[in-house]
């Protein structure tokens, strides 16, 4: 290897490492616990019941809950939580960031906060799809939100739910 090639090499990995570390310190690394909304979490869901919930909510839907139980939260400190999130900030990319990307994201950045009974929601029209985010409240109404604005939406009919 020749001079320049090893100083190019080395530029590269000392990028490489800048990146690296940029992407820990600023995207990663989570916020300060006391910034995190304060919220009730009283009531809990096992993963059949939740399981049974959405099926009766959505029966033709293919249903599949990761865990054994959930905590349940109410309607406003949900609401607390989205406006504490920024996923609904991001541009929206075409297959780059689109809204499987918002809804994976969003689902990510809550329950890693708070293991409450929120998931991923895929829904089909004709040759497109769609992904958005679903919630059990406390008094268990299954609430659907669109990701991308944060805005609670409705729809009759849903294909895939993951929990």
């Amino acid at each position: 290897m020749n001079k320049l090639q090893k100083i190019c090499a080395f530029l590269l990995g000392l990028a490489f490492v800048i990146s690296l570390t940029l992407n820990i310190v600023f995207v990663r690394y989570p916020k300060a616990r006391d910034s995190v909304p304060s919220i009730r979490l009283s009531k809990k869901i096992s993963g059949n019941e939740l399981a049974n919930l959405l099926s009766e909510k959505f029966p033709d839907a293919n249903i599949l809950v990761m865990d054994g139980w959930y905590y349940l939260i109410n309607k406003e400190d949900f609401d607390k939580l989205l406006v504490y999130d920024k996923t609904d900030r991001h541009e929206y990319i075409p297959e780059v960031y689109d809204c499987d990307d918002f809804a994976f994201d969003l689902w990510r950045n809550i329950s890693r906060l708070y293991h409450i009974a929120i998931g991923v929601v895929f829904i089909y029209f004709d040759s497109i799809g769609h992904a958005i985010n679903c919630y059990v409240d406390t008094d268990l109404n299954v609430h659907l939100i669109e990701p991308q604005s944060d805005e609670y939406i409705h729809y009759s009919s849903v294909n895939r739910i993951i929990i």
